[in-house]
This record gives structure tokens, C-alpha cells and sequence, in this order.
């Protein structure tokens, strides 16, 4: 749940309950509305994300962090990688954070048959135990947030450190779709991996060949 998803879930029960008491004085029934309010309004909490973030679009979208090894670094330490994983509405949370873990093993396992390259430096990072961090957000119907969602996570501090981005050698991309339990149709994702450019670039030479 974000920050602001709490702060206007609080203040909506907090409201509903002080009503409650100043109409009917009654301790036990003020208790009862508290209770019922903030069950409606914890159920309505990814509608009311979504209001928040269309009534405020210049705003960054927020990164989840649901995967998390090695953390935090220091300067100069070796950075492992960070993944960056997107969906139109898949509101993050404890409900979806099992998909999200799903994507990304997806999304891994994808880029690491298609890009020996990508492969390699993985198992470097899982060899060596270097850091790995997964982190998620929502990019709005047809990705017109995605922009933002990589400006949020360029500019986190968990890439603070991470210097070269250069495409298919530091940073790729994949797209995917998930089925979700309760989704007629399944979920459109994208992915980013971002590799700390000191990972080895050199393929063994059979492999190369």
C-alpha cells in the first residue's frame, strides 16, 4: 500500500468514525464504523491509487521493491544487477507480489536463452553473490507511464552507482504476458535488467563461435 493510499485511507475512516461518534455518542458503535470503514476503503485501495495518480500526473510513479539480495552497496562495491518489472494494473502488493516474482523469473530465464551474453554475466552475479534488487511499477493502459517508470527508477538510489546503460550489453529488455487467477485475459508485462558494466562481457570461446 503507498504512502498516499494510507494517508487518504486513514483519514476517510478516522472521518467516518468522529460522524459516527458525534451523531450517536456511543463508544462501541464508533469502534464499529472505524472498523467497517477501514475494511471498504483497504478493498477500494487500488481504485483509489488510481484516481490519486490520474488527479496527479506530473507526479513520478512509485517503485515496489518485492525482491531484494546483497543490499544495500556501497560506493565502489560491485552493484550485481537490478530488474525493473511493469504492468498496465497489477496494483503491487502483498496479493500480486508472488506474480511479480513470477515475471521476473520469466523475464530471466527468456533473456538468458536468447542472450548468451545476458546468461553470462547472470550466473557472474549469482556465482559471485553480488546484489540483486526487483523492483516494480505500474505504467498506466497502454504503457503511457512507462517513461516515467524508468525516469523513477533511473533515478532511485539503487542505480546511483550503476554507470554504463548501453543496450544488449548492460541493459535489456523483454516482453511477456502472464496469466493471473481471476483475469479473462492474461497480463501484458515488460521487463528491464540493468548489469553493473564491470560483469564480464567475454563469451568463452566455444560460445562466441
Amino acid at each position: 500500500m503507498s504512502p498516499v493510499s494510507t494517508i487518504i485511507i486513514g483519514g476517510l475512516t478516522v472521518a467516518a468514525t468522529a460522524v459516527c461518534y458525534a451523531l450517536t455518542h456511543s463508544i462501541v458503535l464508533a469502534i464499529l464504523i472505524f472498523l467497517a470503514s477501514y475494511l471498504i476503503c483497504r478493498n477500494l485501495q487500488p481504485f483509489i491509487s488510481q484516481k490519486w495518480r490520474s488527479a496527479h500526473p506530473s507526479r513520478l510513479p512509485q517503485l515496489h521493491e518485492f525482491r531484494v539480495k546483497n543490499m544495500p552497496v556501497e560506493d565502489g562495491a560491485p552493484q550485481g544487477f537490478r530488474l525493473l518489472a511493469m504492468t498496465e494494473y497489477l496494483e503491487p502488493g502483498p496479493k500480486t507480489q508472488p506474480v511479480y516474482k513470477e515475471i521476473a523469473g520469466a523475464a530471466l530465464e527468456a533473456l538468458s536463452q536468447q542472450s548468451p551474453l545476458f546468461a553470462l554475466r547472470l550466473s557472474a552475479v549469482r556465482q559471485r553473490e553480488h546484489p540483486e534488487q526487483y523492483v516494480c511499477a505500474l505504467c498506466g493502459a497502454d504503457g503511457k507511464n512507462m517513461r516515467k517508470c524508468l525516469k523513477s527508477w533511473v533515478r532511485s538510489d539503487a542505480l546511483r552507482n550503476m554507470r554504463s546503460k548501453t543496450q544488449n550489453r548492460d541493459l535489456f529488455l523483454y516482453d511477456g504476458a502472464i496469466g493471473v487467477p481471476g483475469e479473462e485475459n492474461e497480463v501484458p508485462y515488460t521487463v528491464l535488467v540493468l548489469f553493473d558494466s564491470t560483469l564480464p562481457v567475454t563469451l568463452p570461446k566455444a560460445e562466441a563461435e
